[in-house]
This record gives C-alpha cells, sequence and structure tokens, in this order.
C-alpha cells in the first residue's frame, strides 16, 4: 500500500468522542478503531488492583495470551485512564481482572 494510502486509513479511524466524567462534565477523548486483525495489539490484561491475586491472574493470563498474541499489562493508574490508553492505540480487546476474576479462576 502507497504511503498516501496507509495515512489516509490511518487518519480516517481516528475519532474524537465525548465521554462523562466522574465530575459529571463531558471529556474529549481520541479512540482509534481498527479492525482486530490490523490493530498491532490484539488485547490488554488490566488488574483492578495489585491485591487478592489480581495482578498474578492477570500476569498469567498475559503470559498465556502472548504465546499468540500480542498483548499488553498494564497496572498503572485508574482503570478508567488504563482502557483510555488502550483505546487510543486501537487495542480492540481488554480484560479487567477483578474480585470476581479471582474467586471463578482456581
Amino acid at each position: 500500500m502507497p504511503a498516501g494510502r496507509s495515512w489516509h486509513f490511518l487518519s480516517a479511524s481516528y475519532a474524537e468522542e465525548s465521554a462523562p466524567t466522574a465530575e459529571g462534565g463531558e471529556e474529549v477523548r481520541t479512540v482509534l478503531h481498527l479492525h482486530p486483525r490490523l490493530a498491532p495489539v490484539k488485547a490488554a490484561i488490566l488488574p483492578l488492583v495489585n491485591r487478592d491475586r489480581m495482578d498474578e491472574i492477570a500476569r498469567a493470563m498475559t503470559n498465556d495470551l502472548q504465546k499468540s498474541f500480542r498483548v499488553f499489562y498494564d497496572d498503572s493508574g485508574a482503570v478508567g485512564r488504563r482502557y483510555r490508553r488502550q483505546d487510543e492505540i486501537g487495542t480492540p480487546f481488554c480484560f479487567t481482572i477483578d474480585s470476581q476474576t479471582s474467586r471463578t479462576r482456581p
């Protein structure tokens, strides 16, 4: 694909969306809409907190998925911000590991 077409494809895939804030306002966020086959990062694993085995389960899930896919592990900051970072780079799938996960997974 010539460089001009690639640039146009990427430019057309970006969108700015309004999203509600915790304070009741609105913020504009950038989202990259890519088909999962084209996304460089296929999934993000996001432990809600680093306790109650959540980080351990998240690391194990990351290691399992990395055998077949490019996967990103992120445990920094608020989970909403982590989701927004993945939206910006076009990650099609995000998994949050929470207290229910630690009860239902051996």
